[in-house]
């Protein structure tokens, strides 16, 4: 395992405890575990620097533990070992703190030293919820949104101040995005793509068409009803009929879009520093929400949860204290302006330090407006990675011709219904 490292030293514990600090008293050793590297994770490390600055009487170890299915395989070795940290930013985070070694924050967010949690937009307490019970503190929440090339919108008599607000638009803007440059033959300038994570946008154009993912109770997927069968026949004429976005190029997306190979990208609003940052200055970029389907605009919320271990009862106010540090109205406004990730509080978007940065990056705006008017909560359950695989491999049948959306979809659902039946009770 990769780790990163990073020592903290936290006062506030003993304020939690309600006892003074006194000379030569012993610091509490904590481990903190996340699951952002790159940009985010450097962000991480900071925070983690200026906690450090802030507060001298606890040690927190800071290790990095991979890409969110990686961390997730950790947590299931370390809750089977009794060998979890004592707090972490991990995906899936309302399941493990649901089980024996894992414990909820609602007694410390509710407690006296706890938050207002009406000031938390209520689609994150959602999302961080497990058979209707909060478990986890939200944290970098995302949306995905629609980047595009103002500049080859221009090139192609778009207005690069009007994006497609439907699928309709969506289709025709991007026949015009999709061109020959060069006179081979093939194409080289596509007009959509979609950066990873293809069930995560199916997702979108599932809620936009009026269905869902999953039964509210978790018993059973329903991805495969008509407004499912729909939604990615919907992703096959895009690629099969239209001819406007490439099978099974998802990988390459975000590549082919700084380097002005792609008109539109459909990407995390969690992406949006690090494209302007790799966009440099080839291209004015635009962002917007993502087209809206026959039931309007929709989105599901993806993103990594703080959650709390079971320990000793200082440890855990002493892992509450970080937890409410690292998501204070300033801190999270200042989360929001380096990485793109959504402020979770209402009032950290409301600060002076947020609103002047949206005054000069107004391409932020768009996410937080997103989750407030058209984000989802897909339920929590233990299957979800199964799903997740079980959806994507529908699509890229479907995109390569090997499977019609109905029947990739049928098999995918019957995958994970089974294994949902093996569920324990």
């Amino acid at each position: 395992m990769r780790a990163v490292r990073v020592v903290l030293v936290l006062a506030l514990v003993v304020l939690v405890a309600g006892v003074v600090p006194t000379r030569g008293q012993q610091r509490m050793n904590l481990q903190f575990w996340y699951s952002l590297g790159g940009l985010d994770g450097q962000v991480v490390a900071e925070m983690v620097n200026k906690f450090d600055a802030e507060h001298p009487d606890i040690v927190v170890e800071g290790v990095f533990t991979g890409s969110y299915p990686d961390t997730a395989r950790k947590v299931i070795a370390a809750l089977a070992a009794k060998t979890a940290p004592d707090l972490g930013l991990i995906p899936a985070g309302p399941l493990w703190a649901s089980q024996k070694g894992g414990t909820s924050i609602l007694p410390y967010a509710r407690g006296p030293n706890g938050i207002d949690m009406r000031d938390v937009f209520e689609v994150f307490w959602e999302y961080n919820s497990y058979q209707g019970q909060v478990y986890t503190m939200p944290f970098n929440n995302s949306v995905p949104l629609m980047y595009y090339n103002k500049d080859l919108f221009k090139k192609a008599g778009l207005d690069p101040n009007r994006p497609p607000a439907t699928w309709e638009e969506l289709v025709r803007y991007a026949r015009a995005l999709t061109r020959d440059v060069n006179a081979d033959g093939r194409i080289d300038q596509w007009g959509l793509n979609m950066h990873g994570g293809k069930h995560w946008y199916f997702e979108g154009f599932l809620y936009q068409n009026g269905g869902r993912y999953i039964t509210s109770d978790t018993s059973r997927v329903i991805f495969d009803s008509p407004a499912g069968v729909e939604a990615l026949q919907f992703w096959s004429d895009l690629v099969r009929r239209h001819k406007v976005m490439p099978p099974g190029e998802q990988a390459i997306a975000s590549r082919q879009f700084v380097t002005g190979q792609l008109g539109m990208l459909f990407r995390s609003s969690g992406g949006l520093a690090s494209l302007l940052r790799e966009i440099g200055g080839r291209f004015e970029l635009g962002a917007a929400p993502l087209p809206a389907g026959p039931k309007g605009r929709a989105v599901t919320i993806g993103g990594a949860m703080l959650v709390m271990f079971e320990t000793t009862r200082e440890r855990q106010q002493a892992a509450w204290e970080l937890i409410k540090w690292m998501t204070e109205p300033l801190n999270a406004a200042e989360w929001a302006t380096k990485t793109g990730y959504i402020p979770i509080r209402r009032s950290a978007i409301r600060t002076a330090r947020y609103q002047e940065f949206l005054a000069a990056n107004p391409l932020y705006r768009v996410a937080p407006e997103v989750v407030r008017d058209h984000g989802y909560a897909k339920p929590q359950y233990w299957e979800i990675g199964t799903a997740d695989e079980a959806v994507q491999q529908a699509i890229e049948q479907v995109e390569f011709g090997r499977a019609t959306p109905e029947a990739a979809l049928r098999g995918a659902a019957a995958k994970v219904n089974a294994e949902i039946k093996r569920r324990p009770q």
